[in-house]
């Protein structure tokens, strides 16, 4: 008889928006449903059409610089693919540069 695993929801937290000027950082922490970090995973970023590869720190934390000089409206993804323990996820964010 074999035994499901039981998937945990994982959940992506924006934490931090910064503005310098036009650049931006944004960073996004990965944690379970009981507030677990996960250290070291990947999360892709895909933002004006190119995908970047970031990995989290041991807190948990991917972080994404970029460098805006045009005044619009941009949207960035991140989103991690998950493994055996835990789902995947993805979360939207909108940048307004005026």
């Amino acid at each position: 008889v074999k035994q499901k695993v039981k998937r945990d929801q994982m959940f992506a937290k924006l934490i931090d928006i910064v503005k310098k000027g036009k650049s931006f950082k944004y960073t996004v922490k990965l944690l379970n449903k009981i507030g677990k970090i996960l250290k070291y995973k990947y999360v892709k970023v895909t933002f004006k059409g190119k995908t970047y590869k970031v990995k989290t720190n041991s807190k948990g934390i991917a972080a994404f610089n970029v460098k805006l000089t045009k005044k619009g409206k941009y949207s960035a993804v991140f989103k991690y693919a998950g493994n055996s323990n835990y789902n995947s996820i993805s979360k939207k964010i909108r940048i307004t540069v005026k």
